[in-house]
């Protein structure tokens, strides 16, 4: 009666106690990992850069927060949108004068509320690059 195919402990304890097996079956699975117990104790060709480990766990940390910082912004843009027509109807079933004059107003300093806008985004960008150019450890 044949034996079954040893498992990976008992061909570890084999290969370790220097037995051998007895049936053609197991030798054929000792061989094979004996093979691989040896290639095991060579170091591979090629090695990883010490820094890799760090490196995956950066662009894991930096996707999970670029994640968070879109999230973020969608609703400051949800609610500030909701909260601008919400104001806006509130004040036109209020008092229409008023929003006329509120329009009056944004159409004359229309300049102004675009070079404030143009600003802010101008800002925004430089510091992206500054971080992202000048400063890259600081970058995720």
């Amino acid at each position: 009666m044949a034996m079954k195919t040893p498992d990976d402990h008992t061909l570890q304890e084999w290969l370790e106690g220097g037995k051998a097996p007895r049936d053609a079956e197991q030798d054929t699975a000792y061989v094979m990992y004996r093979h691989v117990f040896e290639g095991l104790k060579t170091e591979p060709a090629y090695t990883l850069p010490p820094d890799f480990s760090d490196r995956m766990a950066s662009l894991a940390v930096s996707a999970t927060a670029r994640r968070q910082t879109i999230r973020f912004y969608l609703w400051v843009s949800v609610v500030s949108l909701i909260s601008l027509l919400l104001g806006i109807s509130s004040i036109a079933f209020i008092d229409k004068p008023l929003i006329a004059s509120l329009f009056a107003f944004i159409w004359q300093g229309r300049w102004l509320i675009i070079f404030g806008a143009a600003l802010f985004f101008l800002i925004q960008a430089g510091d992206h690059w500054i971080k992202k150019h000048l400063l890259p450890h600081t970058y995720r």
